[in-house]
């Protein structure tokens, strides 16, 4: 089921316009999970999102994305403030803002979970960045939808993890076999298969199964 946003004009001061802006893409910026819930999206051309080689990631760490701007002041209150960034259909996700790791990973909304997909690498902190793992940790961010396994279908050989955050009370944990086995009560069967599964950690075994959950919400 597709989500409709209410958008607003984004309420950062927007000092500079240089022409070859004009035209780019508008990117929704959401600083809190309540300004998702009731669709209070902010609005701007000027950031882009930009993918990292697999060589930085196992080097520094942090996750697959980060952001770039002319507008330093704008770079830097986005880093700051703003949890997630939409575009294109596709929700990033500022993992600085959850505690995870610096960058920007892609999420997926199933349900009332948002599903994060971060390299395993990431708990180390991307250009110096603080950025200490909180597991279990409450965090009243923002949420949206979209694509959490482009990632894993991109022909990377980086290892990822997923963690899960859930709508309803704030907390984001790493995905787990106690979660699979919950969100696949469903089916049984898909819970015998899910739990006989060699090796039920790993990020593309999980999203095999998180997608058959998907679709039953779907149905």
């Amino acid at each position: 089921m597709k989500k409709y946003l209410f958008i607003s004009r984004i309420t950062i001061p927007l000092i500079l316009f240089p022409m070859f802006l004009f035209g780019q893409e508008e990117i929704c910026l959401f600083k809190s999970l309540e300004d998702y819930k009731n669709s209070k999206c902010e609005l701007t051309s000027q950031v882009f999102v930009n993918k990292r080689k697999d060589k930085d990631i196992k080097a520094y760490g942090g996750s697959d994305y980060v952001i770039s701007s002319i507008d330093n002041k704008l770079f830097n209150l986005i880093e700051k403030y703003y949890c997630f960034l939409f575009k294109n259909d596709s929700l990033f996700v500022n993992c600085k803002q959850l505690g995870l790791c610096s960058g920007y990973a892609y999420s997926e909304q199933i349900g009332n979970n948002l599903f994060i997909i971060v390299p395993a690498n990431a708990k180390y902190n991307t250009m110096g960045q603080a950025g200490a793992i909180i597991v279990g940790g409450v965090w009243f961010g923002v949420i949206g939808a979209t694509i959490a396994g482009a990632a894993l279908e991109s022909g990377s050989n980086i290892k990822y993890i997923y963690y899960v955050l859930d709508m309803k009370n704030g907390k984001t944990k790493r995905l787990n076999k106690r979660k699979m086995r919950e969100l696949l009560l469903f089916n049984e069967d898909l819970v015998n298969q899910y739990l006989n599964e060699p090796d039920s950690k790993n990020a593309d075994i999980q999203r095999k199964y998180l997608m058959e959950y998907k679709k039953s919400l779907e149905q």
